[in-house]
């Protein structure tokens, strides 16, 4: 058994904490059989669980590199790099690009505080995942108080529409803060 340091942290199979247990649990379970230690003949049940564990990790990284952290939407560095790609496709159809900016977000903060702001950019953002689900889309939150919905393969009085469906929605969305 390893040195004892008191406490012994374990993972589960997608590398995220799933128990910490002092010592003395930990020697519990085992004198009950509930646990087991693995030695270097279970070398590919832990090479496994190693590589289910850093795919978990790295699927966060990438999660976290590529989507804003309030909204969940695509970030400026991403949308940018995929409008890009979308461009330099020379089998590209027709796009519009919408850009959408949320009014008094400042005021909305100092009035009633960062949390009502934040429940604004989300339902902003709830608004473009259900046009990103409906179509070809995507949708990014590119700064503080605005966002962008690229729409593909789209004729041009469709995307008008889409874009007055939009702004209509937003502003009659009840504020929830």
């Amino acid at each position: 058994m390893a040195p004892d340091r008191g406490r012994f942290v374990f993972v589960n199979q997608l590398g995220h904490k799933a128990e910490d247990l002092a010592s003395e649990q930990l020697a519990a379970l085992l004198r009950e059989e509930s646990v087991r230690l693995l030695d270097e003949r279970d070398a590919t049940t832990i090479e496994r669980a190693w590589r289910r564990m850093l795919e978990g990790l790295h699927n966060q990284l990438a999660e976290q590199a590529t989507h804003d952290a309030l909204t969940g939407l695509l970030n400026r560095t991403e949308f940018d790099r995929r409008l890009a790609a979308a461009l330099s496709n020379p089998q590209r159809e027709s796009m519009a690009l919408l850009w959408i900016g949320v009014d008094h977000l400042r005021m909305l903060n100092e009035n009633h505080g960062m949390a009502a702001g934040d429940a604004a950019l989300i339902a902003v953002a709830q608004n473009l995942r259900r046009f990103v689900e409906q179509r070809q889309a995507q949708a990014a939150r590119i700064a503080g108080d605005e966002f962008v919905l690229l729409l593909g393969d789209i004729g041009e009085d469709t995307a008008a529409g889409i874009a007055r469906t939009l702004c209509r929605e937003i502003a009659e969305r009840e504020p929830q803060w």
